[in-house]
Formats: C-alpha cells, sequence, structure tokens
C-alpha cells in the first residue's frame, strides 16, 4: 500500500519504500466498581490519538547501501512540524468529519533495526501518532 508525507510549507511528497502499516485504535474509559454489584460502570471519555507504525525497506542502487534514503527518513524525523500523510489506509481513519479532515502526523520514534544478509537493504519501523489542530479558546 502506498504511502507518502510532506512536510509543512513544501509541495514534495517523499515515498516510504516498501511500507506495511499498523493502525492502533484506542479509546480512554474510566471504569468504576460499585459496592454490591458485579463488574463496573464504564465512562468513555474520548476517542485516542491514533497510533501508525510504519515498516519497510530501504533499497540501495546498484548493490550500494541505501544512504540517502535513511537520510531522507531521519531529516523528515528532525523536523518538528506535523507531517502529511497519504495513504489510502490512514485516509479512512484521518480524514474523517469530527477530525475536521485533518491528515496530520508527528513522528513519535524512528527506528533502523539490523539487517541480516544483504547490505544494500536496510530496514526502518516509523511510529507516527495523528496530530489535529485545535483552538484553546474553543474548548
Amino acid at each position: 500500500m502506498p504511502v507518502f508525507l510532506q512536510s509543512d510549507g513544501t509541495t514534495d511528497y517523499i515515498p516510504l519504500s516498501y511500507p506495511v502499516i499498523t493502525i492502533n485504535c484506542a479509546k480512554t474509559i474510566i471504569s468504576t466498581a460499585l459496592t454490591e454489584r458485579n463488574g463496573t460502570v464504564k465512562e468513555v471519555i474520548r476517542l485516542q490519538d491514533y497510533e501508525i507504525k510504519i515498516r519497510g525497506f530501504l533499497v540501495g542502487q546498484n548493490n550500494s547501501w541505501p544512504e540517502d534514503g535513511i537520510i531522507q527518513l531521519h531529516d523528515l524525523y528532525k523536523n518538528l512540524q506535523p507531517l502529511k500523510i497519504i495513504c489510502p489506509l490512514t485516509d479512512i481513519f484521518l480524514l474523517s468529519e469530527e477530525r475536521s479532515a485533518n491528515d496530520k502526523v508527528v513522528i513519535k520514534s524512528l527506528l533502523f533495526p539490523e539487517a541480516k544478509g544483504d547490505i544494500k537493504l536496510c530496514p526502518y519501523i516509523m511510529e507516527l501518532v495523528s496530530d489535529e489542530d485545535f483552538n484553546l479558546n474553543e474548548i
């Protein structure tokens, strides 16, 4: 499934190499025990941010190590502004009416795990979290 990330202020979308995506959806729920009753009363407070994990491989050209791809992902990670994500799967969750069609994410972590075997392959794992603009005066 294709995934593209874009920094604010740029028009270039950066494609992620061979991505596999996982999306975690969770709620904040407070459970309260009552005396002389089995179970608890559940109060759903809100939906939490969407947690997105992308795993993939960077592939070097001509049997070389993919240094350019690693630098590109690291530059995205160092960006302190939210990134725009374009992906059919994340669009289902992020481009909803209750999120004001906001498809922004922040990179929480970037991992380059060890790779055994081929020097021209470098695996990566990115953990992202959805980001939403809001006005404190309206809360």
